[in-house]
């Protein structure tokens, strides 16, 4: 993970000329254990590293854009109030917007429960606006996928 940092660092500043901050947004099931560092014995070079669970979720959820307010479902921010944003985001979109949360949602559940069976991607690729926030409510409660996609 530090080398690839350190490489991307390198091309942005090739490609930019000037410094660029480096966040690495940490979204898994385990506890958090990266290093943000990449280490030789004449290199070294630091980014930060944040685990969405220790967000801001409060300003995730004052934000207009969808992803922000999907991405505060993982942070500490009340669960229900969350649920509420996004489902007035979600009724917002249509079309390619509407695919494009459905593929978040796929990153999400991904990251919260492994790799995702073909029965649940398909699901996800033929979901309406209901069910796609039907789904979300229960994401960060749910203990398996079934939890998630119940009839």
């Amino acid at each position: 993970m530090g080398r690839r940092q350190a490489e991307y660092y390198l091309g942005f500043q090739r490609l930019l000329g000037e410094h660029v901050e480096q966040i690495v947004l940490y979204i898994g099931r385990e506890p958090m254990r990266l290093r943000p560092l990449f280490e030789t014995p004449t290199m070294r070079y630091e980014f930060q590293l944040l685990d969405i669970r220790e967000a801001d979720g409060e300003s995730l959820l004052a934000s207009d854009d969808w992803g922000d307010n999907l991405l505060a479902l993982l942070t500490q921010v009340e669960q229900e109030r969350v649920l509420q944003r996004v489902e007035q985001q979600i009724r917002k979109l249509k079309g390619e917007e509407q695919e494009t949360a459905a593929r978040l949602l796929v990153i999400m559940l991904d990251a919260v429960f492994g790799a995702l069976p073909e029965w649940v991607t398909d699901k996800l690729g033929n979901a309406n606006e209901a069910e796609l926030i039907a789904w979300g409510k229960r994401v960060r409660s749910a203990q398996s996928l079934d939890d998630i996609f119940k009839d």
